[in-house]
């Protein structure tokens, strides 16, 4: 609800879109690493969008793909590998490597106005492990952070499950045109989104810009978008009524709106 998100930062204007740094500004550090997190605490952000896997040991992990060829220097499927195995590598352009959840709550939790975009991923198999999204709740639930918890998934009856067994929790359901035709369609997904309490409608760029006025008239107040990185882009999306801006390039995110 807008009281809860208010109580983060009491001087935040709730008019104005927020700007949630994707994967940690991924344009602008290395993604989804500790360093990322770091430069994102007191940055003036409103939130960091990161991707939790599990890896082979059960350790809770912090990767977007789920094969780790693209953007670190190993190969293979994360599942495959262990926490410590994983922390050997390099992530590109670090000298660091996928972190683990639990560090990358630490690094982040020292920010009081950051909101925890925590999307939970499918494996190498397409499936999403058991029990990963319980694990991720109480990872959060143990630093005391569930309230700055937005939990998201591209997957609708994750979100409505974790909402019926943790109420209050605030959600982001995430939808993409190559994906949504599989569920029924864009107006479907959206109103089975608008069915979970509070939960953000979250989109990828394109499939929101072609949809706009479908999406205002039936999700004024709940509609967020992704992944917006051009400048025009950008201008754009800062006049819209959006909740929210997923971007790789906060920094210029916030110039604009802030200026």
């Amino acid at each position: 609800s807008r009281e809860t998100l208010m109580t983060l930062d009491p001087e935040r204007d709730p008019d104005r879109p927020r700007v949630i740094a994707h994967r940690g500004g991924a344009a602008e550090q290395p993604q989804n690493t500790l360093g990322a997190f770091r430069a994102c605490a007191g940055s003036g952000i409103d939130g960091v969008e990161f991707d939790v896997h599990q890896a082979r040991d059960g350790v809770l992990v912090i990767h977007h793909d789920a094969w780790l060829d693209r953007s670190t220097d190993g190969h293979g499927a994360v599942a495959e590998y262990t926490a410590q195995a994983l922390a050997a590598l390099k992530v590109r352009g670090a000298a660091e490597g996928p972190p683990r959840l639990d560090d990358a709550l630490e690094a982040l939790g020292v920010d009081p106005r950051l909101e925890l975009h925590l999307e939970v991923k499918t494996d190498h198999r397409g499936r999403v492990p058991n029990g990963l999204v319980q694990r991720c709740l109480e990872a959060t639930a143990s630093r005391g952070l569930t309230e700055r918890l937005v939990l998201t998934s591209f997957r609708a009856d994750d979100l409505e499950r974790s909402v019926a067994a943790c109420s209050g929790l605030r959600t982001a359901l995430a939808i993409q045109l190559s994906t949504s035709w599989m569920v029924g369609g864009l107006e479907s997904l959206v109103a089975r989104g608008l069915r979970i309490p509070g939960c953000v409608i979250s989109l990828e760029n394109l499939l929101a810009r072609t949809n706009l006025d479908l999406l205002l008239e039936v999700a004024p107040d709940r509609l967020g978008v992704w992944n917006v990185d051009d400048e025009d882009d950008l201008r754009f999306w800062l006049g819209q009524p959006v909740r929210q801006i997923i971007t790789d390039r906060p920094t210029l995110a916030l110039r604009l709106r802030d200026a």
